[in-house]
C-alpha cells in the first residue's frame, strides 16, 4: 500500500508541476 501511495503521490506531483509550468507559460 505504501509503494502504491508513493507512486500515486509522485504522479500527482508531476501533474501539479506540469500545471504550474503551463500557467507560467500563459
Amino acid at each position: 500500500l505504501a509503494t502504491r501511495y508513493d507512486k500515486l503521490a509522485n504522479r500527482f506531483n508531476a501533474f501539479l508541476h506540469l500545471a504550474c509550468a503551463y500557467i507560467w507559460l500563459l
